[in-house]
């Protein structure tokens, strides 16, 4: 069994669910994630015995990316903010923005004034929203023609700079002719 999916499947997890709460000293720790197996929407648990979430919890707390704390005879396992980054590094290169076929007539502008000293962040970040397919009105302005807020504040926290990034949604009467013809949009 491949030590690296499971890390990545329990961080996964607890992302999702935020903490687990599990019986340690009791037998049949994976018992307690029975709920979710068969949900698509969550990471299946079969593959996790006892002695084998004990291992991973230890693994990951030993590299900082869990914490937990004995409360009421059971264990509290939740991410670090270390562990946060770890699972945005998992999904980072699987995000897409979404298209629709049916444009509501607003623009998506991502402004940013990212300070000099995360001056490799803010070169990072231009590159992921020109990959995404954003277009760039200027050197720290983005547009896209469709609801992307989720997506662009999920970059940001990638690159940590979130508090940095501006959301808007607006028209371009200026421009928009040529950012539709350049969105293929009618």
């Amino acid at each position: 069994m491949n030590k690296n999916i499971l890390t990545k499947d329990f961080l996964k997890f607890l992302s999702a669910g935020g903490a687990i709460v599990a019986s340690f000293v009791a037998p049949n720790v994976a018992k307690n994630f029975r709920f979710l197996l068969g949900d698509e929407n969550f990471v299946s648990w079969k593959k996790f015995n006892d002695s084998r979430v004990k291992q991973v919890v230890g693994r990951l707390k030993n590299r900082g990316l869990v914490k937990s704390q004995i409360k009421d005879k059971k264990v509290i396992v939740a991410l670090t903010k270390k562990g946060k980054q770890k699972v945005l590094n998992y999904y980072i290169d699987k995000i897409k923005l979404k298209k629709h076929k049916n444009w509501d007539g607003k623009w998506r502008i991502v402004l940013f004034d990212i300070p000099e000293s995360k001056k490799a962040a803010r070169d990072a970040l231009r590159c992921k929203f020109k990959f995404l397919g954003m277009r760039q009105l200027q050197k720290s302005a983005f547009v896209y023609p469709f609801d992307c807020r989720e997506e662009i504040f999920y970059v940001a926290s990638f690159y940590e700079v979130g508090d940095h990034i501006f959301y808007l949604e607006a028209k371009i009467d200026d421009i928009e002719e040529k950012l539709k013809r350049i969105f293929g949009i009618r």
